[in-house]
């Protein structure tokens, strides 16, 4: 992860699930460009978690040979590996490939119907596949919450993302595209704050301030309608998308991807959906599954694919009411959804992990400590990324 300045707040609590639920004595959080030292490889863990930006690693040709080389003791070390993976589309027989050989059980976000489309050889070689999601409640969270009336809020409606794909899918446009139709469409009905670019983005409580200033938000399917397979399918992909101007990327999905690799629905609900939940905020939403999760019409605006139904929405907006209610449902909807709840995944893992310790016999209960090593690599890689970040801040005046 990149300092904590520059996460999402989802993503970081799924990266550091373990570590704020067990004593934090027991668990060691360690950063994959910190190379693992010689005591960190012979260290008798119970188990090795390896979360979503561990495995974006795998994706990048120049990272994944770092990984080969110094991740490699990963494959015969005597500890439970389990793998929380998110974007399994992207690389997927690489990543497949991967988890087959150096772990005992996937964390998978998606439904059970993609596992054999994803995780082919991992399911041969018998690793323990159960479900997860991009991001887990507890119960404080609901504790202490202060909600904005909607009549105090200041946006009517919001959006975040940045540009373009990259790689081009029907999912990922939509994804892109809707907060620019939206706003071309309606920037005279709606208080809008909609934003594409990067340097728009919101991070850490921020996001969860902006979102409680706003009465909605707009959102899509979060996953791929199509699957890359390896590193040479990327850079084929890449060479290709040359060809496109980017109004015209729509059609790419099709141009590109075998009849094999396109028209799925690979989506999962993503940490949006939740954040929007706790704080009262209206979704708006294009139609999908969104895990099962989320109810259409009780939990969230439906809007279909065209944005052709936005006149309910312009009358739902000034309904303070029928608003109140929709997003009570949902509020409620995430608060009552057990699987979505930290403890109960952990509780589940654990059920695999007492089994395996236990064939283990015996085993070592010191406590792991970072060396001077670890901690002064740790700050250079913070340092690094401080520096990157303020001459692009300095150069392209964002």
């Amino acid at each position: 992860m990149p300092p904590k300045k520059f996460r999402f707040k989802g993503v970081e609590e799924v990266e550091l699930l373990f570590k704020n639920f067990y004593n934090s004595l027991n668990v060691v959080e360690h950063n994959f460009f910190v190379k693992p030292t010689e005591k960190m490889k012979r260290f008798d863990f119970d188990a090795i978690v390896l979360a979503s930006t561990f495995f974006d690693r795998l994706t990048q040709p120049k990272n994944y040979k770092f990984l080969i080389k110094y991740y490699s003791f990963l494959k015969d070390i005597n500890s439970f590996k389990i793998g929380l993976p998110q974007d399994d589309y992207w690389c997927q027989e690489t990543r497949d490939d991967w988890y087959s050989k150096n772990l005992h059980m996937i964390v998978s976000v998606f439904d059970k119907k993609q596992w054999p489309i994803l995780y082919p050889k991992s399911i041969k070689k018998r690793l323990k596949i159960i479900s997860g999601h991009t991001t887990y409640l507890t119960k404080e969270k609901f504790k202490n919450l202060d909600f904005i009336s909607f009549a105090s809020r200041e946006n009517d409606i919001v959006y975040r993302t940045v540009g373009y794909p990259f790689f081009p899918n029907n999912i990922g446009m939509m994804k892109s595209k809707i907060g620019e139709i939206f706003y071309k469409n309606h920037k005279n009905d709606f208080k809008l704050n909609i934003s594409n670019k990067e340097k728009d983005l919101i991070f850490g409580n921020k996001w969860i301030t902006f979102l409680s200033n706003s009465k909605a938000v707009l959102g899509s399917n979060s996953g791929s309608s199509v699957i890359v397979r390896n590193h040479k399918h990327m850079k084929d992909l890449l060479a290709y998308k040359e060809k496109y101007l980017p109004q015209n990327l729509g059609a790419f999905e099709k141009d590109f991807f075998k009849k094999r690799d396109r028209d799925y629905e690979i989506t999962c609900i993503s940490p949006r959906n939740v954040e929007a939940a706790f704080t009262h905020t209206l979704q708006v939403l294009i139609e999908g599954d969104y895990s099962g999760v989320l109810k259409k019409g009780k939990d969230y605006f439906s809007l279909k694919n065209d944005l052709s139904n936005t006149d309910e929405l312009i009358r739902l907006i000034n309904n303070p009411k029928k608003l109140e209610k929709i997003t009570k449902s949902c509020y409620n909807r995430i608060k009552n959804s057990r699987t979505l709840y930290s403890d109960y995944l952990i509780r589940r893992i654990e059920k695999y992990l007492a089994e395996f310790v236990k064939k283990k016999g015996r085993r070592s209960k010191a406590i792991y400590k970072k060396s001077r090593n670890e901690n002064f690599q740790l700050y250079l890689f913070n340092f690094k990324f401080y520096l990157k970040f303020y001459v692009k801040k300095l150069l392209y005046n964002f």
